[in-house]
C-alpha cells in the first residue's frame, strides 16, 4: 500500500511541477518596452530598449531574460554610442535632427518590432 501511495504522490508533483513551470516560467512572447514612449526624442537624448518575456499568464516571466538585437533600418548617422545593459540596450543619439527608425527582434518573438522617432 504504501508503494501506491508513493506512485500516486510521484505523479501529482510531477504533473503539479510541470504546470508551475509552463505557467509561470516559459516564455510565450515578447513584450518591447522603448523609453521615451512618444514619437519624439531630443538631439543628445538616449532612447532604452529592453524586452520583457512574458509567461502563460501574461505576466514577467520569473527570472527569466531573452536575448534579442536592434536592427537600425533609418537614421544611422544620427546614432553614436551604443551600451548594453542588463537586459536592455541604450541608444546614444549626436546632436542632429532628422528620423530614427529601427527594427527590434528576438528569438521567442513572433515577428520584428518598428520603432520610429522623430529627433528634434
Amino acid at each position: 500500500m504504501k508503494l501506491v501511495t508513493f506512485a500516486i504522490v510521484a505523479v501529482f508533483v510531477g504533473v503539479a511541477a510541470f504546470w508551475i513551470w509552463y505557467l509561470f516560467f516559459n516564455i510565450f512572447a515578447v513584450d518591447f518596452k522603448v523609453e521615451p514612449e512618444g514619437p519624439k526624442v531630443s538631439v543628445n537624448g538616449t532612447i532604452e530598449i529592453k524586452a520583457v518575456p512574458l509567461n502563460a499568464l501574461g505576466k514577467r516571466a520569473v527570472n527569466r531574460m531573452i536575448p534579442f538585437e536592434v536592427k537600425i533600418l533609418e537614421g544611422k548617422e544620427i546614432i553614436y554610442g551604443e551600451e548594453k545593459e542588463r537586459g536592455g540596450i541604450v541608444l546614444k543619439l549626436k546632436d542632429i535632427k532628422g528620423k530614427l527608425k529601427f527594427e527590434v527582434s528576438s528569438p521567442y518573438s513572433q515577428a520584428p518590432s518598428v520603432f520610429v522617432f522623430r529627433v528634434e
